[in-house]
């Protein structure tokens, strides 16, 4: 056993070398596996009175293979403004993304409600809400 062991490591040394082994394609399909599992639709959901005005902004992490670094993360960021229609909600959808993390704000003195929520994909994985005039709420997940 200790002989074939050898042998398959002797062999492992010879042919690596001579492009027999693709390691740097075994490397990127490990890579890419691992980023696929890890990424997914993320949708941040402002609710509250109707009417009530809110600014927020929210940052999207994601990763791609890189032969250089093995991975890239990227992150980009995104400011908002509205105002909660009749249908009681906005949402705000983010494809591909490894994280997300946002910060919302009450525009207004009033004390109606401010709620966000995030879902990773049908999973609500944070929310949070305030009542207090200007008040401001965080979310975020990570994987």
């Amino acid at each position: 056993m200790k002989r074939l062991l050898l042998a398959i490591s002797v062999v492992a040394l010879v042919l690596l070398p001579m492009g027999c082994v693709d390691v740097e394609g075994m490397t990127r399909d490990a890579i890419e596996g691992m980023l696929e599992e890890l990424t997914v639709t993320y949708t941040i959901k402002v609710s509250g009175n109707i009417g009530s005005n809110f600014t927020g902004q929210y940052d999207v992490v994601s990763a791609e293979f890189d032969p250089e670094t093995w991975v890239d993360f990227n992150s980009d960021s995104y400011e908002v403004e509205g105002q909660i229609p009749p249908a009681g909600y906005i949402e705000y959808t983010t494809d591909e993304a490894i994280s997300v993390v946002g910060v919302f704000q009450k525009q207004g003195e009033d004390d109606e409600l401010l709620m966000v929520e995030l879902w990773r994909a049908t999973e609500l994985v944070d929310s949070s809400e305030t009542t207090a005039p200007w008040g401001a709420v965080l979310v975020a997940a990570f994987p």
